[in-house]
């Protein structure tokens, strides 16, 4: 009942903490200069047109019941109608928010790829050349921005060994091996450098597990520190861990905004850009909110993934 009841207070704060983030988007775009209806008609509009046109759009309503308009289309999917194309938002946002997924999936696979292994052997051998070396370059990735590292990679590996294409993405038909060839470098370019920052969270999770008095026993009754680690320390490392992933997840979503510049891929973030630049603020509202409640949807993962990774935490008031 505990459990259950826990389960639910979460999804409360997740509900409760996504109205209020909605509201303050909404509020901060509405305040922001520049009005729709002008970017719509252009500047040679009178000013007969321009009224006629916020009218139109519920411009001239009093900003709770255009807030309330906006949430309501929002719970059905409706995410309002672009004042530069005249087209809904929502199948455009769609279209790209998969590409960006995808990406930032990539991209957190290779983050644990690189941040365990390096994170746990830095740890174990934190006193040996290779556990120093692996600390250093630790630190490396971190200094280095993720478009840095996308423009490294395509002089190296497209540009200069052709392996892997510049930039761009698939299109319609084409099959797994074309989607890898081009997420190859932009999950990389955004992995590696999180993977990086992951890594020292790691080796500080691990070196506080090793110095538990279970661990202690474990290696006294003749286990090696790493077999030892792995059947009875990695549980309890990794509530901080997936604390700090978390975090990191969010990260991505934003750092994908550059990497998909860099790319030259047609995500959320180019789209983000693009509708910055219009001054369509219809569409980078709801593109704004989507960002948050993908944010907002993995911290509430984070925080249910916590009591199955420890059972103590089920029965926590």
């Amino acid at each position: 009942m505990r459990a259950a009841a826990a389960v639910l207070r979460r999804l409360g704060i997740f509900a409760l903490t996504a109205v209020l983030a909605s509201m303050v988007v909404f509020a901060l775009l509405a305040v922001v200069p520049g009005d729709p209806a002008q970017v719509a008609l252009g500047l040679t509009a009178t000013p007969e047109k321009l009224a006629a046109a916020r009218a139109e759009m519920g411009l001239d309503r009093p900003l709770p019941v255009q807030y309330l308009d906006w949430a309501t289309g929002l719970l059905g999917g409706d995410l309002g109608t672009s004042a530069v194309t005249g087209r809904p938002v929502g199948p455009e946002l769609a279209s790209r928010a998969w590409v960006t997924a995808v990406l930032v999936a990539a991209g957190m696979a290779v983050a644990v790829l690189v941040a365990v292994p390096m994170g746990v052997v830095a740890a174990v051998r934190r006193r040996r050349p290779d556990g120093m070396l692996l600390s250093g370059l630790s630190q490396v990735g971190i200094a280095v921005p993720a478009f840095l590292a996308g423009l490294l990679l395509i002089t190296v590996f497209a540009v200069r060994l052709q392996w892997f294409p510049s930039g761009g993405w698939t299109r319609d038909g084409d099959g797994l091996a074309d989607l890898l060839s081009y997420l190859v470098l932009p999950a990389i370019s955004l992995g590696v450098v999180q993977g990086a920052v992951l890594a020292r969270y790691v080796r500080s999770a691990v070196l506080d597990v090793l110095r538990e008095d279970y661990l202690r026993t474990a290696r006294a009754k003749g286990l090696p520190p790493l077999r030892a680690l792995l059947r009875h320390g990695l549980r309890n490392a990794a509530i901080p861990v997936l604390t700090v992933g978390g975090v990191q997840l969010g990260v991505m979503l934003v750092g994908a905004v550059v990497v998909e510049k860099v790319f030259v891929i047609n995500g959320l973030g180019s789209m983000l850009l693009e509708k910055v630049g219009n001054r369509d603020m219809v569409a980078v509202q709801g593109i704004v909110t989507v960002l948050v409640l993908a944010v907002l949807v993995i911290n509430l993962v984070v925080d249910l993934l916590y009591t199955v990774i420890d059972p103590r935490l089920r029965e926590a008031p």
